[in-house]
């Protein structure tokens, strides 16, 4: 350790040689009184170059002023916990650092502020690179939910066309519809990619929202009709009559568990009751969604609800409940799944979802 014009007790040498941090102890006016191996070995200099050494010398343009500005306030008495400064080394590369700054005393007066940086270099810039990276892939999100949305709308407008015309020949007619159930699952999917990256930007703003609105909108927005005339949806309670912390996406949520009961259900009426109850002593909202399909056995409880283990994903026409989830905990909330006839699970499932309730 280089202690310039000032000599160090041998306790606090031994402590400063030991630690894996760059160490150097600088008065007000920006000299160097000492630095540690580490310090020397980070930047290059040797230690009959330190003496010499001014904060301008080894610290990045930018920082010079607020280390001596932070020097003066510690040699005041305050010490500084998280502080934050670009150093350069004899041969220019910039060492990105951050760590502490606490008065140093002698004969019980404060003389330099003794930093002791960690070296972030690395650190940051990965922090660097996965943030680039995370821009980007926003961006080509972006480009994908849009150009694929018109080429659907487009797809399906033409589609749309050929099934009114009636001179068209029966062979092809029967083309058509397969056709048009395809491009609604790749518009499916494109909602959920669009659902997912909202959820994963943190983007969302939880608002006021009726259970009982999002729920209706839900059902008036199925769009095959063949599975619209089969679904009876009974709720036990009205529009007006509860209010939860939530978004827009609450309607998503309703949608992909009325179409998990359909999916699942063979029976030519396919019977849905939603209830709601109050979970006393609680701020939370108990939305239970049952249906009569084939249920879910005991085993694949735990799992129904993980990305990799949902049959949407292995499919490839979106997440389902493995969004629903993802959904509900962005809002503070929980979900489970229970049988809808205890201990029966082959009655079909009852999906509990606990919300947060506007009181």
């Amino acid at each position: 350790m280089n202690l310039g014009k000032t000599d160090a007790p041998k306790t606090l040498e031994s402590y400063i040689e030991s630690i894996d941090a760059l160490v150097m102890s600088v008065g007000v006016s920006g000299s160097l009184d000492f630095v540690n191996q580490r310090w020397l070995d980070t930047l290059g200099y040797d230690e009959s170059e330190v003496s010499d050494l001014k904060v301008k010398t080894f610290v990045f343009p930018g920082f010079v002023k607020k280390l001596i500005d932070t020097i003066s306030e510690v040699t005041r008495g305050r010490a500084v916990s998280h502080f934050e400064v670009d150093l350069v080394s004899k041969k220019g590369d910039t060492i990105r650092t951050s760590g502490s700054i606490t008065p140093r005393f002698e004969k019980g007066k404060v003389v330099a502020g003794l930093c002791i940086l960690r070296d972030t270099t690395e650190q940051k810039g990965e922090e660097g690179v996965l943030r680039r990276a995370k821009v980007h892939a926003d961006f080509f999100v972006d480009i994908m939910i849009h150009d694929l949305t018109n080429i659907n709308q487009e797809i399906l407008s033409v589609l749309e066309i050929l099934q009114m015309d009636s001179e068209l020949p029966s062979h092809l007619a029967e083309l058509v519809d397969p056709s048009i159930r395809e491009i609604e699952r790749a518009s499916h999917l494109v909602t959920n990619v669009r659902i997912l990256s909202l959820l994963e930007s943190g983007k969302k703003h939880l608002e006021s929202i009726d259970p009982a609105k999002a729920l209706a909108t839900a059902v008036a927005s199925i769009d095959d009709f063949s599975e619209m005339t089969r679904l009876s949806v009974t709720a036990s309670f009205k529009p007006g009559e509860y209010t939860v912390i939530a978004d827009g996406f609450l309607v998503e949520v309703f949608k992909a568990l009325l179409h998990n009961a359909l999916k699942f259900d063979v029976t030519k009426r396919v019977q849905v009751e939603v209830s709601v109850k109050e979970v006393r002593h609680t701020p939370y909202l108990r939305i239970s969604v049952a249906d009569h399909g084939c249920g879910i056995p005991d085993d694949r409880k735990e799992t129904i609800f993980d990305r990799l283990s949902s049959e949407d994903s292995i499919k490839g026409i979106g997440l389902g409940l493995a969004l629903v989830r993802q959904i509900v905990e962005s809002y503070g909330g929980f979900i489970r799944v229970e049988d809808r006839v205890p201990n029966s699970h082959s009655s079909g499932a009852n999906i509990i979802i606990l919300l947060r309730r506007e009181t």
